[in-house]
C-alpha cells in the first residue's frame, strides 16, 4: 500500500512542479491580451475537453464537438440560461414510490444531476459553492434531514449565477445552516439566566464564507503592517455579529423556547427561518467595543431581527476582502490551486463590478474565471505551477459521463462515495470542508510554497481505495464485461462498446482516450509506456470480442495514473 501511495502522490507532486524554468512573464498578462492569445472557439478537441473539464462534471465526446461548433461564450450563455436541475424533486419521486427518504436518496439525486443534468455549469458551480458555504449531513441534527440538506444544496444551484449578497442572505436563513452552525434558537443575552449569544455562525461566516482571517489586497495577497498580516476582524466583531444574529427559529414555531419535533408545531426544515423579535438583542452593549461591525462601522441600537440581520450581512458583503477571497476559492475549485495574484485581481474586479455597476454577480465571476487568459493557456505559460489535483469523486463523474454510465432501472445507488474517496456531497467532517484551501503537501510542494488542497485527503488508505474503485468501475462494471453476464437492474455499467473498434490500432485508441480523459495532454513518456503494453494484448482472444480487454486496460491505466490525477 505504501508503495502505491508514494508513487501516486510523488507523481502528482512532480507534475505540479514540472521543471520549466522560472515563472513566465505571462504571469502578469492582462485581460486585453485575451483576443490575441486564443480564439473564442477551441482550436482542438483537446482544448474543448480541457474547458469542459473545468466547467462540468466531465466532458463527453458529443459535448466536445458541440463546444467546438458553438464557442466558449455561446456555450456559457446557453448554460446560464438552462433550467436548473434540483435534488428535492428526486426526493419527492422516491417518497412517491413509496420508499423511505434518507440521505441515500439525496446522494442519488446528486449523481443524476451531476451525470445527466443539462445545466452542467450550474451543477459544477453549485458543487464548488457547497465546499465554501459548508453544510454537512455528518451533523447529528441533519443526519436524518435529507430534505433539509437537499433544499440547502438546491439553494446553491438556484443562486449559482445570482448575486452573492442574495446567496448569503438565503443561506443564512436556511434551517440547515441554522442547525449546523447553531444560529437557530440563538437568543439575546440574559445575565440572570447566564445566557450569551452563540458565536458559531458569526465566526464562520467571517472566516470561511466571506472575508477570511486577514486583510487582503485586491490581488489576494495579504496586507502587511510592519511585515505582519493585518487581521480582518477581532473577537469584538464576532460578539457584535452574534448579537445581531439572535432571535431566529424554525418556520412554523409558535414558541421560541419549545419548538421542534414534539414541540406542538410543524417544523419548517425546508423553509426559511422566522424571526422572533422578543428574543432578538436590540440594546447597545455597555462596552462600546461589543457594538463594532467591520471596518469601523458601529451597530446602531434598536431595530428588529430581520432588519439587523440585513444590516449585518450588508456590512460583511461590502468588505473589500470578499471579491479576492471568493475569487481565489472558486478558481481553486474549478481551474488551478495556485492562481497568480493577477488572475485573482482580475476576477475580484469583476466581483466588485460586473461592468454594469453591480457587485457580487456570480454569473459574471464564473464567466471571468473560465474565460481568463490564465484559465485557457496557463498550463502552457507556467506549467510548473498551474493545475490542480482532481477531486477523487470528480474522477468517477468524469468516467461515468464519458462512457454513459447507467443502470437498467435508471438510478445511481452510489450511496457512500466517501468510503472510497474521503469525500461526498454535503458530507464533510467539519465546516472546514474535506481539505483546506491553504494546505501544502509536505515535501516539494511545501518547499516551493505552493498549495495542493486535494492532497490533504490523499492518504495511503484513500489513494489505494480510489484506485481500486476506479479499476472496478472500468474493468468489471462495463457493458459486456465477462464479470457482469447477468447484471442486476441496479448495477451501473459504463459503455465503451462504441470505441472498442479503435483498439484494433492502439494508437487510435490512445488518441481518443487522450482527448476524452487527458484533454490531449498525454506525455510522450506515458504514451511510450502504454502503447507497447496494449500492442502486446491480442486484439481478439477468447471471449474478448473486438478488443474489449485492450480498451479496459487502457482505460483503467489512464484513470489511475498520476498524469490523469492532475488537472492541467
Amino acid at each position: 500500500m505504501g508503495g502505491i501511495w508514494s508513487y501516486w502522490r510523488s507523481g502528482c507532486a512532480a507534475l505540479l512542479l514540472a521543471a520549466a524554468g522560472t515563472l513566465s512573464a505571462q504571469e502578469l498578462i492582462f485581460v486585453d491580451d485575451f483576443e490575441t492569445r486564443f480564439s473564442d472557439f477551441p482550436a482542438t478537441d483537446g482544448e474543448a475537453a480541457r474547458f469542459l473539464t473545468q466547467a462540468t462534471f466531465g466532458p463527453t465526446w458529443a459535448e466536445i464537438q458541440s463546444l467546438r461548433s458553438s464557442g466558449y461564450s455561446a456555450w456559457l450563455d446557453a448554460q446560464m440560461a438552462a433550467p436548473a436541475s434540483r435534488i428535492v424533486p428526486y426526493l419527492d419521486f422516491i417518497a412517491a414510490l413509496p420508499e423511505p427518504v434518507f440521505q441515500n436518496a439525496r446522494l442519488e439525486g446528486w449523481w443524476i444531476n451531476a451525470l445527466q443534468g443539462e445545466d452542467q455549469l450550474r451543477q459544477r458551480v453549485a458543487y464548488a459553492l457547497s465546499q465554501i458555504l459548508v453544510v454537512s449531513d455528518q451533523s447529528a441534527a441533519l443526519d436524518i434531514q435529507a430534505y433539509s440538506v437537499a433544499h440547502y444544496y438546491d439553494l446553491l444551484i438556484d443562486n449559482a449565477f445570482g448575486n452573492y449578497r442574495t446567496l448569503l442572505g438565503e443561506m443564512t436563513r436556511t434551517p440547515a445552516m441554522g442547525t449546523y452552525l447553531s444560529m437557530i434558537a440563538n437568543r439575546a443575552p440574559d445575565v440572570a439566566l447566564n445566557i450569551r449569544p452563540d458565536e458559531n455562525f458569526a465566526r464562520e461566516i467571517l472566516q470561511l464564507f466571506s472575508i477570511g482571517l486577514i486583510m487582503l489586497n485586491p490581488d489576494g495577497t495579504p496586507v502587511l503592517v510592519d511585515g505582519e498580516p493585518l487581521p480582518s476582524y477581532n473577537q469584538f466583531n464576532i460578539k457584535t455579529f452574534a448579537h445581531a444574529f439572535t432571535g431566529w427559529h424554525f418556520a412554523g414555531c409558535v414558541d421560541f423556547n419549545f419548538c421542534g419535533p414534539g414541540g406542538g408545531a410543524s417544523v419548517g426544515w425546508t423553509q426559511p427561518m422566522q424571526p422572533f423579535d422578543a428574543f432578538h438583542h436590540t440594546e447597545p452593549d455597555a462596552d462600546p467595543d461589543n457594538n463594532d461591525f467591520l471596518l469601523g462601522f458601529s451597530r446602531p441600537p434598536g431595530g428588529n431581527a430581520a432588519g439587523n440581520l440585513e444590516l449585518a450581512l450588508d456590512n460583511i458583503f461590502s468588505h473589500p476582502n470578499v471579491g479576492p477571497f471568493l475569487a481565489r476559492r472558486l478558481i481553486q475549485n474549478l481551474v488551478t490551486s495556485n492562481p497568480s495574484p493577477a488572475y485573482i485581481a482580475r476576477v475580484g474586479a469583476v466581483f466588485n463590478d460586473n461592468g454594469s455597476g453591480v457587485r457580487g454577480d456570480l454569473g459574471a465571476v464564473v464567466r471571468a474565471i473560465l474565460l481568463d487568459v490564465e484559465a485557457r493557456v496557463g498550463h502552457l505559460d507556467h506549467p510548473q505551477t498551474f493545475g490542480k489535483v482532481r477531486e477523487p469523486i470528480l474522477r468517477q463523474t468524469h468516467l461515468w459521463r464519458a462512457f454513459g454510465a447507467a443502470a437498467a432501472d435508471g438510478r445511481y445507488r452510489e450511496h457512500n462515495p466517501e468510503q472510497h474517496y474521503a469525500q461526498a456531497p454535503n458530507r464533510s467532517p467539519s465546516v472546514f470542508n474535506f481539505y483546506l484551501p491553504d494546505y501544502q503537501a509536505p515535501g516539494e510542494i511545501a518547499t516551493a510554497d505552493l498549495y495542493s488542497p486535494e492532497l490533504q485527503i490523499a492518504t495511503e488508505t484513500f489513494v489505494t481505495r480510489t484506485a481500486n474503485k476506479l479499476v472496478g468501475l472500468s474493468v468489471f462494471d462495463h457493458v459486456g464485461s465477462p464479470f457482469q453476464q447477468n447484471p442486476p437492474p441496479d448495477r451501473v455499467l459504463i459503455d465503451f462498446t462504441a470505441i472498442q473498434g479503435l483498439a484494433a490500432d492502439p494508437n487510435d485508441l490512445l488518441d481518443h482516450l487522450d482527448v476524452l480523459l487527458l484533454n490531449g495532454l498525454m506525455s510522450a513518456q506515458m504514451r511510450g509506456v502504454l502503447l507497447p503494453y496494449l500492442q502486446a494484448i491480442p486484439f481478439t482472444a477468447g471471449n474478448d470480442p473486438g478488443g474489449r480487454r485492450r480498451t479496459w486496460e487502457a482505460l483503467h491505466l489512464i484513470i489511475t495514473s498520476p498524469e490523469y490525477s492532475v488537472q492541467k
